[in-house]
């Protein structure tokens, strides 16, 4: 429809499609740098990679306690422990991707239960380093 000033007046349809359009773009941009493997400023990934590996050779080890006596002290939490399973052996799945805060780290362990039954079984971490050195279970 023309405009008294002889111009094509886009039509109220095409307002609102090229605001969606606009929204859509913002959004997907926001997601896709919510997805990046960059660690944020000041965290560390290599001593995060080296707490989780601190933390399951203490279990393999059967030294956990030796982790709340150190300094500073590493909280870890896995409710195979919990349940009184053993560790035998682990192996971090994607060894060369950075361990990032809030982010999953995929493993397969080998346990043995209480019966001494082994099973392997996959499963995922996630370290934290402040305020305290923690990691823990997150598949459940």
């Amino acid at each position: 429809m023309p405009s008294r000033d002889g111009q094509e007046c886009p039509s109220y349809g095409s307002i609102i499609m090229r605001k969606r359009w606009i929204i859509c773009c913002g959004l997907t941009m926001i997601c896709l740098a919510g997805c990046s493997r960059q660690a944020p400023t000041g965290y560390d990934p290599d001593r995060a990679k080296l707490v989780l590996i601190k933390a399951l050779d203490a279990w393999k080890a059967g030294q956990l306690p030796s982790l709340t006596t150190q300094s500073p002290p590493i909280r870890f939490q896995d409710d195979d422990l919990a349940a009184g399973y053993e560790l035998i052996d682990y192996r971090i799945v994607e060894l060369s991707l950075p361990i990032l805060p809030f982010k999953n780290i995929n493993l397969e362990l080998e346990l043995r239960d209480p019966n001494g039954k082994t099973r392997r079984k996959f499963t995922v971490y996630q370290v934290g380093l402040e305020p305290t050195l923690t990691v823990q279970r997150s598949d459940n």
